[in-house]
């Protein structure tokens, strides 16, 4: 909540220098300002998994088959009623700025209707979320390679491939990258993301992220060592006391 709080004077007054937001669905700052200018919205979602479909189950299910994944999406969203304190925090905030609340964070805050659509045509239960407030585009950057997109998606989803930012044109990277660049094959970029950020930051967690930094190190190996590839991994989340093989570079933060 805070951090609504602290961003919200900048993402605002970005909104009005702009014609449109382009937004992940988790970003609520961003879908505030949008929703109080009146911008049209673009929205992001990075997980395509996580958009209702008659076609998969909800993000670590099986897939029941079309008739009984809309039931299992039933239930996830009933689950989603155990975030009402966070909930209750981010429409503090929204009321602050007379921003509409949200009914739900769950199908509103971080999956919104637009991208859980329709699951039946006439079926009350099986349409379980509204139509309403839906942003007129949403934008999955994922490759169709990767993921196979829903048979029954709607045209207001785009897959639009990997995003990138260009910049490498002035990047020289230090001697001990270069050296193993040019010792092998290309080799992978094994990252941990934000999230174990976010994890960090939670009160009482020092002693589980002791064990599970380790533990996520051990496997980053011997995934490498199985696959038979070659393997840059950043230090951000590695542990260092894991002997590392000669076919891989620990690194700080460089562009991949």
């Amino acid at each position: 909540i805070p951090v609504l709080r602290r961003t919200w004077p900048e993402i605002r007054s970005l909104v009005d220098w702009c014609d449109g937001v382009v937004s992940h669905t988790s970003a609520h700052t961003a879908w505030m300002a949008a929703e109080e200018a009146g911008r049209p919205l673009a929205a992001v979602l990075l997980v395509p998994p996580a958009y209702a479909s008659r076609s998969a189950p909800p993000p670590g299910l099986p897939n029941l088959g079309p008739l009984l994944n809309p039931l299992a999406w039933s239930m996830a969203f009933r689950f989603g009623r155990a975030a009402r304190p966070i909930l209750s925090g981010i429409n503090l905030v929204r009321q602050e700025h007379g921003v509409k609340p949200l009914a739900s964070l769950f199908t509103e805050g971080f999956m919104p209707p637009a991208f859980n659509y329709r699951l039946g045509q006439s079926n009350a239960f099986l349409d379980l979320l509204p139509a309403n407030g839906a942003p007129l585009l949403d934008l999955i950057p994922v490759s169709t390679h990767v993921v196979k997109p829903a048979p029954n998606k709607p045209k207001h989803h785009h897959f639009t491939g990997y995003w990138f930012v260009d910049e490498t044109d002035s990047y020289t990277p230090p001697r001990h990258l270069s050296a193993f660049l040019d010792a092998g094959p290309k080799p992978l970029v094994i990252t941990f993301s934000t999230v174990m950020e976010v994890v960090r930051s939670l009160p009482g967690f020092e002693e589980l992220l002791a064990v599970t930094r380790r533990q996520i190190s051990e496997v980053a190996v011997q995934a490498v060592q199985q696959a038979g590839v070659r393997a840059v991994v950043y230090r951000q989340w590695f542990d260092e006391s894991v002997a590392l093989p000669e076919s891989m570079l620990c690194v700080d933060d460089v562009p991949h």
